[in-house]
């Protein structure tokens, strides 16, 4: 049944709602005065007000603070009807009224209300109905059971909120109940009071210490049980709350993909996540107490330990590699003083690993595709500064719009590794037969300026006839302009730099790049088709390491092999092998 108060003047609405609404299912109360409405606000349980805000007796401010002072009438939900929109209630009816969406406002309302269920276990019929109505009256709802055996499937069926339960009772005790209870994981949290007329120490003793929140002895005073129980929910809805913020943050530490460790003001370890301990194949206790940068490093200078917050940073793990991002705060005591901190580490190693891949794209790019554009410009720049001899204004002219359109073309390329930051996909070769001779003179005639500004020479020695191979020209033309132009750099002014072809006996052609230059060491040379290493300090500051680390992949795609032969301070040769498709005679 459900109870509905309603403050007005004059009985207008309740007699119109009484009529709409089911009589076995809503009661309707009216009150014409803030006194009487308070009143009866304590000695019954309503399920919703209704406040008509037009009342000039009636204080629906005054009652509202009633309510809200009032533990066990806190949560009852009000309406208002009214003539203006302002109002501090769960919802509002204007004026005039209609009748449907009142109806429907009621009914929606009174469902939003939280019902506290309560079940009395009591074998004493007189008792048990006893309780029932005092509880009632508080606004609870209440089931009885006269035997302990049934308290059990009756828990399995609904869910109560408090158990007021008698001790001596036939076939099952409140002992043996209150046992059951307390040692089912999933029932074990509902408070029990005991009832009972075993009233001497010893036994309130027992019943507390059976794990009850209180106990009553028998006969009871209404208002003693009433009290205890409003305490008892109480007590359960903050504990409650606390359960449901626990259950919350066991599961972001069971299943969050970033680590979560709370450290003490000496980075001391009190707690971690279940992925901290994964990392490092450690269990919680094992880590607890220890200081965490002897796990990872510190990524801190020293007046950094007793801040707010903890500066954004990538960290590694000691023990195995991983990449971390770190972010942490300082967690505060009631009294605004820093107790610790809380730190929070995320794997991104994966995206620090595309991150120089891609990096290593555009490097690429940038190393290849600029060379013969860059060439271009200071070929067009040194006929603009008669390096060649004088030329005509016409032919000025001319040179120098081919100079702007290689500067366009130079800005067209830069523009073109931004987008392709975002496309980094495989290599995919485009054979045709090949004339590698032609080829390797072509990429001379472009490198040529470069090593002009060392007054160097490229010179070339080409097996007789024509070499013939199934190759994507560009990708292969980007393996001999990377080792040449290495060559080029590693070696000293007025220096000859010489790309040999030959056949050899498994019919695989063979291109021999030697130059005279610094050479490579021998702790270095396992590990220079490696990524990110240079044989060249020098040229390592400018350049990415990772051009002899594709021309090994672009040989390998196309069926071949590069090897390398050096000694540090006397040259290196490069050696390129590549299958033939046909060698044609002169």
């Amino acid at each position: 049944m459900y109870k509905i108060l309603i403050t007005e003047e004059k009985e207008e609405y309740s007699k119109i709602i009484r009529q709409m609404l089911p009589s076995d299912t809503y009661e309707i109360f009216s009150s014409d005065t803030t006194y009487k409405t308070m009143d009866m606000l304590s000695n019954f349980a309503f399920n919703l007000i209704i406040f008509d805000l037009t009342a000039n007796n009636i204080s629906s401010k005054d009652i509202l603070n009633f309510l809200k002072t009032a533990p066990n009438l806190k949560n009852i939900p009000t309406l208002a009807i009214s003539d203006t929109e302002e109002h501090e209630f769960d919802c509002l009816i204007q004026k005039p009224v209609n009748y449907t969406e009142l109806i429907k406002a009621i009914k929606d309302n009174i469902k939003k209300q939280k019902i506290t269920n309560i079940l009395v276990v009591d074998d004493n019929p007189m008792n048990a109905e006893l309780m029932k109505e005092a509880c009632e009256q508080i606004g609870c709802s209440v089931n009885c059971l006269d035997k302990g055996t049934d308290v059990l499937p009756a828990l399995e069926e609904k869910d109560y909120d408090l158990i007021l339960l008698d001790i001596m009772m036939p076939g099952m005790s409140g002992y043996d109940v209150i046992k059951l209870i307390k040692s089912n994981k999933h029932l074990c949290h509902i408070p029990i009071i005991f009832v009972s007329a075993l009233n001497t120490t010893k036994n309130i003793v027992k019943g507390l210490d059976s794990g009850s929140y209180d106990y009553i002895t028998k006969p009871f005073n209404i208002d003693e049980l009433q009290a205890k129980v409003r305490n008892t929910i109480r007590t359960k809805e903050l504990q409650d709350k606390l359960r449901e913020k626990n259950n919350l943050l066991e599961k972001i530490y069971t299943y969050s993909t970033d680590a979560i460790i709370a450290v003490d003001l000496d980075f001391r370890i009190k707690s971690c996540s279940d992925i901290f301990c994964k990392w490092l194949g450690k269990e919680e206790e094992f880590l607890k107490d220890k200081i965490l940068w002897d796990i990872i490093k510190n990524p801190l200078s020293p007046h950094h330990q007793y801040l707010d917050e903890i500066p954004s940073s990538d960290i590694e793990l000691k023990e195995k590699f991983m990449t971390l991002s770190m972010k942490g705060a300082a967690f505060k005591n009631s009294k605004d003083e820093t107790e610790g901190y809380i730190i929070v580490l995320r794997d991104v190693t994966k995206e620090r690993e595309m991150e120089k891949q891609k990096e290593t794209f555009i490097a690429t790019l940038t190393h290849d595709l600029k060379t013969p554009v860059r060439a271009e410009i200071r070929a067009m720049e040194l006929l603009l500064d008669n390096k060649f001899g004088e030329i005509s204004h016409e032919q000025r002219e001319l040179i120098s719009e081919i100079l702007r359109s290689s500067n366009y073309m130079f800005s067209m390329i830069d523009s073109l590794l931004t987008k392709y930051k975002y496309e980094n996909g495989e290599i995919s070769l485009k054979k045709e037969p090949i004339n590698l001779n032609e080829l390797i003179k072509t990429c001379c005639n472009e490198l040529k300026i470069i090593a002009d500004e060392k007054n160097q020479i490229i010179s070339t020695l080409f097996e007789e006839a024509p070499i013939i191979a199934e190759v994507d020209p560009s990708e292969y033309k980007r393996v001999i302009s990377n080792i040449t132009i290495n060559a080029i750099k590693s070696s000293p002014h007025n220096s000859t730099i010489t790309i040999k072809t030959s056949l050899d006996k498994d019919n695989f052609a063979k291109i021999q790049i030697i130059d005279t230059g610094v050479g490579i060491s021998e702790e270095k040379l396992p590990y220079i088709f490696d990524k990110y290493v240079s044989y060249n300090d020098k040229f390592r500051a400018v350049g990415t390491g990772l051009g002899l680390y594709i021309s090994k992949k672009i040989a390998e795609l196309h069926g071949g092999k590069i090897e390398v032969q050096s000694k540090e301070g006397d040259g290196t040769t490069f050696t390129l092998y590549t299958p033939v498709t046909a060698k044609i005679p002169v």
